[in-house]
C-alpha cells in the first residue's frame, strides 16, 4: 500500500509541474517563438480575378457500349429488387411457437 501512495504523488507532483509549464508557455505566447506574419508589402498590389464567363463549357463525355449495358443491368437488377421487397413485405407473418420452458437439472 505505501508503493501505491509514493507513486500517486509522485503523479501528482508530476502533473503539477507539467500543468505549470503549460500555464507558463501559454503566458508566454508559444512554445516555438513569437508568430511570424507576412511582410504587408509583400501583399500589395490589385487583387485580380479571373473572368469566369471566359471558362469553356464542358464537353459531353461520349456513353460507350459497356457504360450503356451495365446502365441497363442495374435498372434489371434494381426492378428485381423492388419487386423481392413488395413480395416480402406482401407476405403475411406468422408467429412462431413460444419456446419450451427451460429443463431444471437436479444433481
Amino acid at each position: 500500500m505505501a508503493g501505491n501512495t509514493q507513486i500517486r504523488r509522485e503523479l501528482a507532483v508530476s502533473s503539477l509541474a507539467l500543468l505549470a509549464f503549460g500555464l507558463t508557455a501559454c503566458a508566454q505566447g508559444s512554445l516555438f517563438g513569437p508568430p511570424s506574419f507576412p511582410e504587408l508589402d509583400a501583399m500589395a498590389g490589385p487583387v485580380v480575378y479571373r473572368d469566369l464567363t471566359t471558362i469553356p463549357e464542358r464537353p459531353p463525355k461520349p456513353e460507350t457500349k459497356a457504360q450503356d449495358d451495365a446502365r441497363q443491368m442495374l435498372d434489371t437488377e434494381r426492378a428485381t429488387t423492388v419487386e423481392a421487397a413488395n413480395r416480402l413485405r406482401d407476405t403475411p407473418f406468422d408467429m412462431p411457437a413460444p419456446a419450451p420452458p427451460p429443463v431444471e437439472i437436479t444433481p
